[in-house]
């Protein structure tokens, strides 16, 4: 077998097994990390991300929590 030819073979293996590793690997991570539920409104992004940032308008204790909440 010629140089030429090994180098083609080489060339064809590297360009397969890329395909081969996308399709079996990099695909399904990229699926993953999507959000199964959909998107989040960019308005309820920006309103969250706002409150955030303010300080906060009550402490909760655990000692007092339930009482509160009902």
């Amino acid at each position: 077998m010629s140089t030429t030819a090994i180098q083609k073979l080489k060339k064809e293996i590297k360009i397969e097994l890329k395909q081969e590793l996308m399709r079996e690997f990099v695909t399904p991570l990229l699926q993953e990390m999507k959000d199964q539920e959909g998107e989040y409104r960019s308005e309820f992004v920006k309103r969250i991300l706002k409150a955030e940032k303010e300080k906060p308008r009550h402490r909760f204790s655990s000692k007092t929590f339930l009482k509160e909440a009902s």
